[in-house]
């Protein structure tokens, strides 16, 4: 993916991440963009590392909040 396409503020996710017991992949927020590194925040543990643009892909932003919309079928019941 080329640098221009990572901006301030882009929610990432970490590709190249190897999970053995089904995790999420690793995501967090782009902090700044220069021609060959990405310096981002990370969620889990709020450190800021330096990645490679290929190392990295966008995705949509967190959601904030409960999300309340009803699953497919109606409300749930119980």
């Amino acid at each position: 993916m080329a640098i221009h396409a990572f901006k301030r503020g882009d929610r990432v996710e970490l590709v190249r991440y190897y999970s053995f017991w089904g995790e999420p992949l690793p995501q967090g927020t782009v902090i700044s963009a220069t021609d060959r590194t990405i310096l981002t925040k990370m969620d889990r543990n709020g450190r800021m590392i330096r990645l490679s643009p290929e190392d990295l892909r966008v995705v949509p932003p967190k959601p904030i909040g409960p999300i309340l919309e009803a699953p497919p079928g109606g409300p749930l019941r119980g």
